[in-house]
């Protein structure tokens, strides 16, 4: 398993701007830019790679699927499967049906209350994420390819080896159990909001 942290010379961490994920990105696709290959054998393998970085990329650069790769190399997977606490259920509940009467309506001004009210409620889960996060990852180290040549690409790095869910010692592990839950119900309220943004 490929990590793109380390595959874009990023450390291992929820906390990035789009900016830095993008200067990560270009550094890295510089150094294999197929224009540098010295035959074609060369170029075809910068092409492969350069396939891979961008990939990488693509999972490190939007909140959801970083936070996903995150929990992945951290051996936390696992913990997306737990259920959502009875009171988010009921939110969620409550929260959908308001939507869909508001959406049948086509009130506009309801359809706007709602779509601010469910903004606000991702951006506390997601400062939720983040926190549990650094709660979880408190050091994170730079697992960058600095220095590589055409021969030593970012892609053929491979992540370490990871802890298993029953290893990860009881703060890690209830920091990332907390990332889970908040993960998933960002998922839930993205999908409010493609909802409400989505339908006229």
């Amino acid at each position: 398993m490929e990590d793109p942290f380390r595959i874009l010379g990023l450390p291992r961490q929820f906390d990035l701007t789009p900016a830095e994920v993008t200067t990560a990105h270009l550094r890295t696709v510089s150094q294999i830019h197929p224009d540098r290959a010295t035959d074609e054998v060369q170029r075809v393998q910068m092409v492969q790679e350069a396939a891979v970085v961008g990939a990488a990329k693509q999972r490190v650069a939007h909140d959801l699927t970083r936070a996903e790769e995150l929990l992945k190399l951290l051996g936390a997977r696992s913990f997306l499967s737990a259920p959502l606490s009875p009171e988010f259920l009921m939110e969620t509940i409550e929260l959908r049906d308001a939507i869909e009467e508001a959406c049948a309506h086509g009130s506009s001004d309801a359809r706007d209350s709602f779509t601010a009210r469910v903004r606000l409620r991702r951006g506390e889960e997601r400062d939720a994420l983040a926190a549990a996060f650094r709660r979880a990852i408190p050091h994170p180290e730079r697992v960058g390819h600095e220095g590589l040549s055409a021969s030593s690409s970012p892609v053929s790095l491979q992540i370490d080896a990871t802890d298993a869910p029953d290893q990860l010692g009881g703060e890690r592990r209830a920091a990332l159990q907390d990332a889970a839950a908040a993960l998933i119900r960002l998922r839930y309220l993205d999908r409010m909001l493609d909802r409400l943004v989505g339908d006229p």
